[in-house]
C-alpha cells in the first residue's frame, strides 16, 4: 500500500493546522498530513536517543525542522490510533525505517509539509510540493492511484 500526497503551492489555507486523517477502514490505514508552522522551533520534543542523535547530525536547519516536525506528527498520529501516550511506544530502527510493535510506520517530509502513514500492513507515504513545472504524466507514472 502506498500513498502519494499532492500539495499545490498557494492552496495552504485549505490544509488547516493538522488535516484529518485519510481513513481506509478495510485496511486499518491512516494517513496524516500537516503544514510545518513558520514559527516551529521545538528543540525539546521527546525523541528516542538514536533519533535525536540522527537529527542533531543534520547540518541543514530546514531539513532538521522537517524531521523534528514529522516526528511530532507521528506522536500525534500514534496517540490517536493507540489511545495511549506515544511515550509508551517503543521505537526501533532498521536502516532509515522506523517501526514499533503496534503498527507499521511511514514518514515523509518536504519543503513546508510532513506526512505520516500508519497501518497494520506494510505502508508507504510520500509528500511533495508540486510546482507548475511538474508533469502530470510523470506524476501518474510514479504515484500510486488514490
Amino acid at each position: 500500500m502506498c500513498y502519494n500526497v499532492r500539495i499545490m503551492r498557494g492552496n495552504n489555507a485549505a490544509l488547516g493546522k493538522i488535516m484529518q486523517p485519510v481513513q481506509i477502514q478495510k485496511l486499518n490505514t491512516s494517513v496524516y498530513v500537516a503544514p510545518i508552522p513558520d514559527d516551529f522551533c521545538d528543540e525539546t520534543e521527546l525523541l528516542p536517543a538514536e533519533r535525536q542523535a540522527q537529527i542533531s547530525a543534520i547540518g541543514n536547519p530546514k531539513v532538521k525542522t522537517q524531521k523534528r516536525f514529522v516526528w511530532k506528527l507521528l506522536r500525534f498520529a500514534l496517540e490517536r490510533r493507540l489511545g495511549i501516550s506515544a511515550d509508551l511506544v517503543n521505537f526501533s530502527r532498521s536502516g532509515n525505517k522506523w517501526s514499533c510493535a503496534e503498527c507499521r510506520i511511514s514518514l515523509s517530509h518536504t519543503d513546508g509539509y510532513v506526512a505520516v502513514a500508519l497501518s497494520d500492513l506494510p505502508v508507504g507515504v510520500d509528500v511533495e510540493v508540486l510546482s507548475s513545472k511538474f508533469s502530470e504524466k510523470l506524476l501518474d507514472r510514479i504515484a500510486c492511484p488514490p
